[in-house]
Formats: structure tokens, C-alpha cells, sequence
């Protein structure tokens, strides 16, 4: 033994076993091998977090450490991707070869019994059936088999009958080699699960099941986070279906009240504007989420004046929106005039009016233009008296698609190492939704993918606003620089008289003083925020 191992046995086990927990799994592991009186110490840091990839071997590694009656019970967390690798391209028309040994691994969830939080990774391309790997069914084979092993009522049985009803040729040629035996005792349940890049479709087979009920009406899980991805179709990724009916669907499904009401966080994220169209209405959620105290949103669009006193009177003590804007007008849409009811907590009844919301589906009644009279600075303006325990704010936009910048890399130009990068780099991208209060520290040298840039918080990054008009959505540079018919859309509306265009500084207002007045609003909530962050500190 080393000397410098010596005197890092000396401390006590505790003390020791705290600096472990904070050293990168690689260093942990090197700990490990370093010394035997180290790896009772080590080992529980190297196998806490484990991660299953349809690359190379890490499918039988992870059953391995399943089986091992040692490791299994230092398990607390699981990352689960289908990705086979850099070396394959999404719509390439490649052949796509089913991960057959990440199939069978995905059962032996069931042995992690300690297990708290579970992470599923797809890739953002999906909604396409002519693609194997992005279908429909691909995705729920991996998301009920998942489902099920946690909840305990997987079997090698059920899984073969699920197997023959997917539209899915080469799971007819998959055939089941290895599955946990003699391992289920109920329920695993979780405290934490995240999504990424979840298919904006209502997926009634997975979230009408028993499975999925039990796992995420589980009273522990408290933290739910979910980035949606938006459905295309083709080598050229064209926009196909918008998901009205899953987004539409989720106060009753990934946000039923069994669910809503245990959460303390709550992130919803996607790549495409939702709220507003495809319309998601948190009143309907029917309890009200009352323990929700962190709220990360992207791409959301705010549009009705009750969100204002909505949000404001959550509890909320973090709020990050990133990338969100307010609905100004919109051109040439059906218009819902309907109402819904909804009870909630206390038994009560309330009727939920969806005035001014997108029309789904479609009756073919004439189309109408929606005028937005929701402004920045009277958001801002009643939650600084409104949100009381608000101690954390950011609001802003995220570069999430890529891994933070590597400084002097050399990864640029030449195709292997391209390969490197982005077989370094998956393992990051994507996940802004999960790590929503990521600082944007100047970083630099081998650690760089350990770490995501965090949100701006320019003034050019916020207090924007949203046009929609013929399927499509614009901000106001749009309407600025867009399409000589973008603009005449706008201008020769008899209800766009608000909009008053105007160039003034390079840009364009609303009205007479909207931008200053959002911006005044925002720095005095900002400062609101501030302030109790600075106390709450002093009192900790």
C-alpha cells in the first residue's frame, strides 16, 4: 500500500466514504484497485450510477452486475439508452440491427431493488414507422418492458405475447437468450424519473397500464422530468403531427392527480412551442400540484390571463423558463369555445373554460384571429407580490442539442475524430431538461464533458413574444426579415392594429413603451428574488 493510501485509510470510514461520493466514477474506480482496505470504500461510489447502452458489451455488464448479489444493492440510479453508437446515422436508410442483448438487459431492472431515480434516453428523431429504430412501437417495447420490471409484473411470457403484436419486423427475428429468473419482490419504487426526448403521442397502451400506474402514482416519486420530442417524418425530418392529443392528454396521464400531487419537481420541456398549440392547460391537472415547489418549462407559450395568478400562487420556490414566450396573436385558426370539468382535491367541481385556445379537433367552423392581451410586465408585476418563497429565477434560452464548447479540441475536420467526439459527447447532449440549473462556467481541457452550458439570461434571451399564423410560428424578427407573404398576413389584418410596426433601436414593439416596461417589471422581480435568496441564505 501506498503512503498516500495509508493516510486515506486512516480517516474515519464516514469521513472517507463522504470524499469518495464526490470524486468522477473514474477516479472512484482507480481508488478502488488501488488498495484492498480501499474497496469497501470505493465500491458503493463506482456502482452507485450505472449505465445501460445498446454499445458493445455494456449490455452484459449491466446484467452481471444485476446478477451479483455484491454490487446490485449499490445501485441507486440507471441510465437506459438505445443508442448503438457513432459509428450509425439516423435516416440514413443504414440498416438498423434491433440491440437483441439491450433488450434482454432491460429486464434485470428488476434486480435493482435500491434503485431511486431511472433516466431513459431516446434519440429526438421519431414518428416515423418506415425507420425501425424511431417507430412508434420501438419505443414502447423499451418503455413497457422498463415499466413493467419496476413494477414487478414482468415475465418472459408477457413480454413474448407484447412482442408478437408490434409492427416491428425485426422483433420477429429477436428472439429472448437471457432474462432474470426468481428475482421480482413487487414494486421498485422510484423517486426520480426522466425522459429524454419522449414521443409527443398518446401512448394509451403504456399510460392506461397497471404498470405504469404503479410506478409513477408511487407516493416517493417526487421529480418528473421530460423533454418531448416532436414528431417528423423523412430524410429531410419535415414536421408531421403536432401531438395535440398527448399534450392535450397529460393532466390526465404523466400528470394524473395520483402523480401531480406528490411532485416537488417538475420539468417539462420540448423542442417545439407547446401551452398554447398543441394546447396543455394546467388547471385541468385536477390537484393543483400542492408540493410542487421546483418548475422548469421550455418552448412553453403563456397566452391566458389566469396563468398569472395560476403560477403565481403554486409555492413555487425555483422557476426556470427557458426559451418561453408570450402568444401576441395569432392568424387564421378554429378557435375552442368549449369548457370542461374538473374535480379537484377537495371533491369540489370546477368548469375550465378554453376560450381562445387552438381548436382540437377540428369542426370546420370559420377561422378567427386570437389577440393577446397578456404582457411580460404584468406577469412580472403580480408574481413579485404573488410568489413569496420564490428564491431562484432564470429565464433566458439554453443551447441543448450540442455539449458545451471545447476549446482547442481538434475534433473539427477530421471524420475519426469526429467519431470520438461524438461518441464522448452523447452522453451530454439532451439534457438540459435534466439539468435545468446548470451555471455557464468557463471551461476548458479534458473535464469539459462532464459539464452543460447553462442558461443566457441576455436581454436579448427573453421577454419575447409570439406571432402564429398558417402552421407556423414567428417571433418578431420573423415578421421583421420573413416572407413577403408572412408580412402581408400581418399587415393587412383589420385586428393587427396593435402591433403598430415601427423600427425603433433595430427592433420592433407592440406598442409605445411595451419593451421597457416588460424590462422594468422583470428587474424589480428579479431583485424581489434576490433579496430572499440573500436571506434564505443568511439563515441556512
Amino acid at each position: 500500500m501506498s503512503r498516500d493510501a495509508s493516510q486515506l485509510t486512516s480517516l474515519p470510514p464516514e469521513i472517507l466514504g463522504q470524499i469518495v461520493s464526490l470524486l468522477p466514477k473514474f477516479s472512484a474506480s482507480s481508488l478502488r484497485r488501488t488498495s484492498r482496505d480501499l474497496v469497501s470504500i470505493a465500491t458503493p461510489a463506482v456502482f452507485r450510477s450505472i449505465r445501460l447502452q445498446a454499445t458493445g458489451d455494456d449490455p452484459e455488464r449491466f446484467m452481471q452486475i444485476a446478477e451479483s448479489e455484491k454490487l446490485r444493492g449499490f445501485v441507486r440510479e440507471v441510465t437506459c439508452d438505445p443508442w448503438i453508437g457513432s459509428h450509425f446515422r439516423y435516416r440514413s436508410g443504414w440498416h438498423y440491427e434491433i440491440p437483441s442483448s439491450f433488450f434482454d438487459a432491460l429486464a434485470f431492472l428488476s434486480c435493482f431493488r435500491q434503485l431511486n431515480a431511472l433516466h431513459l434516453r431516446f434519440p429526438p428523431e421519431c414518428g416515423d414507422d418506415s425507420f425501425p429504430e424511431e417507430s412508434s412501437d420501438f419505443r414502447y417495447r423499451i418503455l413497457h418492458t422498463v415499466f413493467n420490471s419496476l413494477a414487478g409484473s414482468w415475465s418472459r411470457e408477457s413480454q413474448q405475447k407484447v412482442d408478437a403484436g408490434l409492427n416491428m419486423e425485426e422483433v420477429y427475428k429477436y428472439e429472448m437468450k437471457k432474462y432474470p429468473v426468481g428475482i421480482s419482490q413487487g414494486p421498485i419504487v422510484l423517486k426520480c424519473i426522466t425522459i429524454s426526448n419522449l414521443e409527443a403521442r398518446l401512448e394509451s397502451r403504456l399510460v392506461g397500464s397497471d404498470a405504469s400506474k404503479t410506478i409513477l402514482g408511487s407516493e416517493r416519486l417526487t421529480d418528473l422530468r421530460l423533454l418531448i420530442a416532436r414528431q417528423t417524418r423523412g430524410a429531410y425530418s419535415e414536421p408531421m403531427a403536432t401531438g395535440h392529443d398527448f399534450f392535450e392528454s397529460i393532466p390526465y396521464t404523466w400528470l394524473s392527480s395520483p402523480v401531480a400531487a406528490n411532485l416537488r419537481v417538475l420539468s417539462l420541456h420540448s423542442h417545439a412551442p407547446w401551452g398554447w398549440y398543441p394546447k396543455m392547460d394546467f388547471r385541468l391537472v385536477g390537484c393543483g400540484m400542492p408540493n410542487l415547489r421546483v418548475l422548469a418549462l421550455r418552448n412553453f407559450i403563456f397566452s391566458h390571463e389566469w396563468q398569472i395568478e395560476w403560477f403565481g400562487s403554486r409555492g413555487l420556490e425555483e422557476l426556470y423558463l427557458d426559451t418561453c414566450a408570450i402568444l401576441a396573436h395569432a392568424l387564421g385558426v378554429e378557435l375552442d369555445h368549449g369548457t370542461s370539468a374538473v374535480r379537484q382535491a377537495n371533491g369540489e367541481e370546477v368548469i375550465v373554460s378554453h376560450e381562445g385556445y387552438y381548436a382540437n379537433p377540428s369542426s370546420g367552423r370559420p377561422v378567427e384571429t386570437f389577440v393577446g392581451t397578456l404582457r411580460w410586465h404584468r406577469l412580472f408585476s403580480h408574481w413579485t407580490d404573488s410568489m413569496t418563497n420564490l428564491r431562484v429565477f432564470k429565464m433566458g434560452s439554453t443551447r441543448w442539442d450540442y455539449p458545451a464548447p471545447v476549446d482547442g479540441s481538434g475534433y473539427a475536420g477530421n471524420p475519426y475524430t469526429q467519431m470520438i467526439w461524438a461518441t464522448r459527447s452523447h452522453g451530454v447532449i439532451w439534457n438540459d431538461f435534466r439539468y435545468f440549473d446548470c451555471p455557464s462556467p468557463e471551461i476548458s481541457g479534458q473535464d469539459v464533458f462532464r459539464f452543460r452550458t447553462g442558461m443566457s439570461e441576455s436581454a436579448e434571451a427573453g421577454l419575447e413574444y409570439a406571432y402564429y399564423t398558417e402552421n407556423e410560428w414567428m417571433d418578431c424578427d420573423t415578421y421583421i426579415n420573413g416572407t413577403e407573404y408572412e408580412r402581408e398576413m400581418v399587415e393587412d389584418d383589420d385586428s393587427a392594429d396593435f402591433l403598430e410596426p415601427r423600427r425603433e433601436g433595430g427592433g420592433w414593439e407592440m406598442d409605445d413603451g411595451n419593451r421597457g416596461r416588460d424590462e422594468a417589471a422583470l428587474d424589480i422581480f428579479r431583485s424581489s428574488v434576490e433579496v430572499r435568496w440573500k436571506e434564505v441564505s443568511r439563515e441556512n
